[in-house]
């Protein structure tokens, strides 16, 4: 008796929408796209690595609480670039500061990733401090 093998299909994480890159055909927008360039492919490579990393299997209450803090930052950040009054140094601050969130949240991620290989796991407890 033949059978086929069953694949399941692991569902995508909730996304946020992601900013639209916006070029316009102006020689002024040049140099900004210039700049910009680098923060797409970076912005790219990292939103790869955070689909690798992580694993939501195994996570303690901690992590989830973090995870979702990092991303209502880049979410809020995304917000903010879709915005079709931006200026272009706004916009370049803007991508520069999804950039650094999406590391801090790459870089919590792949820890997380690391101490489960390793049979730990991140489980601090927060506290406010007046």
């Amino acid at each position: 008796m033949h059978s086929t093998p069953v694949r399941i299909a692991k569902a995508d994480p909730p996304r946020h929408d992601k900013p639209h890159r916006t070029r316009k055909p102006s020689s002024a927008s040049e140099p900004a796209d210039k700049l910009m360039e680098p923060l797409y492919a970076e912005s790219a490579r990292l939103e790869a690595l955070l689909a690798l990393a992580r694993d939501d299997r195994v996570s303690s209450a901690t992590a989830v609480a973090l995870g979702s803090d990092f991303e209502a930052r880049i979410a809020g950040i995304d917000a903010a670039l879709i915005q079709p009054s931006l200026s272009s140094q706004r916009r370049l601050e803007l991508w520069k500061d999804r950039v650094s969130a999406l590391r801090n949240y790459a870089s919590f991620e792949s820890t997380q990733r690391a101490l489960a290989a390793s049979g730990e796991r991140y489980d601090a407890m927060l506290v406010s401090i007046d």
